[in-house]
């Protein structure tokens, strides 16, 4: 499903969940244990969640799993991904 709105002037406009990939996956693969990439995501639930729990080191499995599906997934012509 894509989110993206094309202006008349041929620019896209960033849809509600879309972020750019590289900085996804850096914040996901550095500071994924505290929620980070979610906060960065526009996901602030998953975010409060992470850091509320980042000390049993569930965040950090889980942003493992993130990083990876985000790896693999195909990028727009941007270099944007929705996450």
């Amino acid at each position: 499903m894509n989110d993206n709105i094309i202006k008349a002037n041929g620019t896209p406009v960033i849809g509600p969940h879309t972020v750019n990939k590289v900085i996804y996956l850096v914040l996901a693969f550095f500071l994924g244990g505290f929620g980070i990439h979610k906060f960065y995501a526009r996901r602030p639930l998953a975010g409060i969640i992470c850091v509320l729990f980042c000390w049993t080191c569930i965040p950090l499995i889980w942003s493992l799993i993130s990083f990876v599906i985000a790896l693999f997934t195909p990028s727009d012509s941007l270099g944007n991904i929705e996450a």
